[in-house]
């Protein structure tokens, strides 16, 4: 197209300012705005019949425009973290309570997620960065590593958590916050309590961590934070964490072509999530586990 001094191949656009919204404006081939000639004014190249329908157009394309600015700019915002599976520093029932290293981890990320503030990194993504780094666990304690993985991930933040359980009912679970920028540990929070009270205990560490990022909960976070749907029993809990390792199994077998394999450890993952249902029926991540698993299972 061709204006008026000569410009050729230029575009026009809506001109979304404070001063002259909706306005038609032409760029010329090299991307300058040309606020000196617009286009489609009373007595210029259109009737003013023209003007009215352009500018009401214009003017929803620019409010269209700035609303995804302003949810992308919100988006933005959140924080990103990455949980990682914890450590079992266990001086007691070691074994036993092997597979709440990533247990815990999952319930965290589901109790994070919770707070809209905050965009959790999903554990397949970790799970296949690990790998592909061939990071062991001791080495994702180094600060240089947690540097590389946390921005592999796009994440602000690591959580690095452990529990300890010394004998008798009572657990220790702590996480460490770990900026990715520098590698340094800026936070470590704690809480204790029952085997049983498993939930409450990483709801208490969700609080701590949410206090500690000074962010304030809106009226969403609060009503999802009190849903419900947490394990009634520590059996089941213990269940639903076996069911992670069976469920972890059988990807890697599905992402080395090997189906009958990945069906076999999927199929025990779903055992364990019935005994976590069947010992608590009100216990939610293991029933939309045993359902996610289900769904993914007829596609194979």
């Amino acid at each position: 197209m061709e204006s008026q001094n000569g410009l050729r191949h230029g575009f026009f656009a809506f001109d979304c300012s404070e001063t002259a919204p909706g306005r038609l404006v032409l760029i010329d081939k090299i991307g300058y705005y040309r606020p000196e000639q617009p286009y489609l004014r009373t007595g210029e190249k259109g009737s003013p019949a023209v003007k009215r329908p352009v500018t009401a157009l214009a003017a929803l394309v620019c409010s269209l425009a700035l609303l995804a600015h302003t949810g992308f700019a919100q988006e933005n915002a959140k924080r990103t973290i990455a949980i990682l599976d914890f450590n079992n520093n266990s001086i007691a029932d070691r074994d036993r309570l092997e597979p709440l290293r990533k247990g815990l981890a999952d319930i965290l990320i589901t109790e994070i997620s919770k707070v809209d503030a905050f965009r959790v990194v999903e554990r397949d993504k970790l799970r296949e960065v690990v790998m592909e780094l061939e990071f062991g666990q001791s080495e994702l304690v180094d600060p240089s590593t947690a540097q590389k993985m946390g921005k592999l991930l796009g994440a602000q933040n690591l959580l690095f958590g452990g529990f300890v359980h010394s004998g008798g009912d009572n657990i220790r679970v702590d996480v460490r916050i770990v900026e990715v920028e520098t590698g340094r540990t800026i936070k470590a929070v704690e809480a204790r309590g029952d085997l049983e009270d498993i939930f409450d205990i990483v709801e208490d560490l969700s609080s701590a961590i949410t206090e500690f990022f000074k962010i304030e909960l809106t009226e969403a976070d609060r009503k999802r934070q009190s849903e419900g749907g947490a394990s009634e029993s520590f059996d089941a809990t213990l269940a639903y964490s076996k069911s992670i390792d069976f469920e972890d199994l059988g990807r890697q077998y599905e992402a080395q072509g090997k189906t009958e394999e990945a069906k076999a450890m999927y199929g025990k993952a779903l055992e364990l999530l019935e005994q976590a249902l069947s010992a608590s029926p009100e216990f939610r991540d293991a029933a939309a586990k045993a359902a996610s698993i289900r769904s993914h299972l007829k596609q194979l």
